[in-house]
């Protein structure tokens, strides 16, 4: 099986794929009959394929924005060697790169095999949905500073048992700016579930939607994407009351 992915309307160079059985395109993780990696004319070949029904997977992500330290010491002597330092002084860890605002690109291209080879598919690529929305806090206690709002890590877990969950499950995360505004990594479609880790001393309270919590039923994400989600911490612990009763009437 040979043919070109394009990313979109043009070849798409060093792009991994996965030629995955159709019985086995519900697992998680999906077993591959053959992987592959497109050439620099985005050509690709899956060699020795038995006949039968396929589905083609290709996911590209984007790179991460390299983050720079601004507080480096850069240092040239005499003789032209150019010497960079760490920070001066050191100022703690530097925050997280933003998440990129190029798109994650992704394929899934029902395939049927026969006994003869099979040349010419085209695969296009199509950008993934994203996640946007800001962060809300409830609570007594003050405000997260804009540097722990930074480190607040928001997941896309598939609900459906997606084929691409094995795959991509380390570019479903997002993280709000300074500001509290957050948008995730695209995804392919699909149902998920938005799940965030709170900061120090608050707890998750809800992924708000239009009345609707995010994370706490599963949600489909189609071919836009889903702008509005009011992402809500709170600082209020919770607490279940009532009776135990033996089944007895009481004396």
């Amino acid at each position: 099986v040979s043919g070109t992915v394009l990313a979109p309307d043009v070849p798409a160079p060093s792009i991994g794929g996965r030629l995955v059985p159709a019985a086995a395109a519900d697992l998680v993780p999906a077993l591959d009959a053959a992987a592959t990696l497109t050439n620099s004319s985005g050509a690709f070949t899956f060699p020795a394929v038995p006949p039968g029904q396929y589905t083609i997977n290709v996911l590209r992500p984007p790179r991460e924005p390299v983050a720079v330290d601004h507080g480096a010491r850069v240092s040239v002597t005499p003789g032209g060697t150019v010497t960079i330092g760490g920070n001066v002084p050191p100022t703690g860890p530097p925050p997280p790169p933003p998440v990129p605002l190029d798109a994650t690109l992704w394929a899934r291209l029902p395939l049927s095999v026969g006994e003869s080879n099979l040349d010419g598919v085209m695969v296009p690529l199509a950008a993934g949905v994203r996640v946007m929305g800001r962060v809300e806090f409830d609570g007594t206690a003050d405000k997260p500073s804009g540097a722990a709002l930074t480190g607040i890590r928001i997941n896309l877990d598939p609900a459906d048992g997606s084929r691409f969950a094995d795959a991509t499950l380390n570019f479903q995360t997002g993280r709000p700016d300074e500001d509290g505004r957050f948008r995730t990594f695209g995804v392919p479609p699909g149902q998920y579930v938005l799940r965030a880790n709170p900061p120090a001393g608050w707890t998750l309270k809800g992924a708000f939607l239009n009345g609707r919590d995010l994370s706490d039923t599963p949600f489909e994400l189609e071919a836009r994407d889903l702008a509005g989600v009011v992402l809500t911490f709170t600082d209020r612990a919770s607490s279940i009351a009532g009776h135990v009763r033996t089944g007895q009437a009481a004396d």
